[in-house]
């Protein structure tokens, strides 16, 4: 099924969505910045089926990451999360967005949803 990148700055997230993940059969690897999982995703490309990003980080920012991301692989499911966000999510075009704080019912859902190519674009289900 391949590899989940999580990547959040917040630590106590980051690690609480991986090992949720874990624990529903995930494989998973962490970065805590958009560079750290840009230079993460293209050291082990291929190896990732999905990447979930909290849009509002230092250094650059899940939405910039994303797109850089995407550029390297089109191909790539990416689900971004935030409990706030200055910018549209629909820049990334995004696969999916969860807003934090998510119940792991949802990021379950939504992560099968996106895995098995179930879930509209996040700018098509939000009518852009």
């Amino acid at each position: 099924m391949g590899r989940i990148l999580v990547v959040d700055d917040d630590e106590l997230v980051r690690i609480s969505v991986a090992n949720l993940l874990q624990a529903l059969g995930f494989t998973t690897s962490e970065a805590s910045d958009g560079l750290e999982a840009i230079r993460l995703y293209q050291s082990r490309h291929g190896e990732f089926s999905l990447v979930l990003m909290d849009i509002v980080m230092p250094n650059l920012d899940g939405i910039d990451a994303s797109k850089e991301i995407k550029t390297h692989d089109p191909a790539v499911k990416v689900v971004l999360m935030s409990g706030y966000s200055d910018r549209p999510v629909v820049e990334a075009e995004a696969d999916a967005f969860l807003s934090k704080p998510f119940t792991s019912r949802e990021l379950l859902q939504t992560v099968e949803k996106v895995l098995l190519g179930e879930a509209p674009k996040f700018s098509q289900a939000v009518g852009h």
